[in-house]
């Protein structure tokens, strides 16, 4: 299976797409992944539970869902089909069509399929180990193992040409996790006072996330944006013409 591909057996990160040992002693799991193992295997395994559980104290209580803006290879790839769409549609908008509580449907679905079913269902498709097994593969893999894994990729990226972030709002079961266990997290995106009132609404139409920064947050007088759909990526700080937004750690 592509998911279960290995990282390598020697120097200083040992593991799979779904874990890595860092230097023989630091287990980092996906929290997902170590989420769907244990339903799947109906037994606490402590490596599991604690590879998994660094990166959501780690969300929880520092980053929040900066994995989707600041890590995840995928939203990297989407970022860069999103910089060329724009190339081509300069005047067009963000679009935000289909609510972001269908991602947490989603994830629901699958970890009842994968604690009934015992098989690892988002481990099994999810196009960020596809992308990431690419990378890492591609070279010396076979064509057709090549063709299979890249295709989920080009159909995502077409359709996102059609519906900008679609799979990171409305899809994503990965983020719909970290946006639950990371909303209250220290870093956030600040939002500082100002004399005069601020209603260009640059920073609303800026998010891709579709978050209503101006007239949910700002206007509102939010301190910093709690909404779990923030990415804490600043594309709302860069286009900022007052500099009332900023990333702040902590908040």
């Amino acid at each position: 299976m592509l998911v279960a591909a290995s990282l390598g057996k020697q120097g200083f990160a040992v593991g799979n797409l779904a874990a890595i040992d860092w230097f023989g002693f630091v287990h980092v799991m996906d929290p997902l992944a170590a989420t769907e193992n244990l339903l799947a295997r109906r037994t606490l395994q402590p490596e599991v539970l604690i590879g998994g559980g660094i990166l959501v104290l780690l969300s929880a209580f520092v980053i929040g869902r900066a994995f989707c803006s600041w890590i995840c290879p995928l939203g990297l790839l989407l970022d860069l089909n999103d910089a060329v769409r724009r190339r081509f549609r300069r005047k067009e908008k963000y679009l935000h069509p289909g609510s972001p509580k269908v991602k947490y449907w989603v994830l629901y679905t699958l970890l009842v399929f994968t604690a009934f079913s015992g098989v690892p269902v988002f481990q099994t498709v999810s196009p960020i180990h596809y992308l990431t097994w690419l990378a890492l593969f591609a070279v010396t893999e076979p064509a057709v193992q090549i063709w299979a894994a890249s295709m989920p990729l080009v159909l995502l990226m077409a359709l996102e040409w059609k519906l900008p972030r679609f799979w990171c709002r409305v899809l994503c079961p990965l983020g719909a996790f970290y946006a639950t266990v990371g909303r209250w997290s220290l870093w956030k995106i600040r939002i500082g006072a100002v004399s005069m009132p601020l209603e260009c609404g640059r920073c609303t139409r800026g998010c891709s996330m579709g978050i209503a920064v101006m007239e949910a947050q700002v206007q509102d007088g939010h301190r910093a944006i709690d909404d779990p759909e923030c990415t804490r990526c600043g594309d709302c700080v860069d286009v900022c013409p007052q500099g009332r937004l900023g990333q702040a750690f902590p908040c």
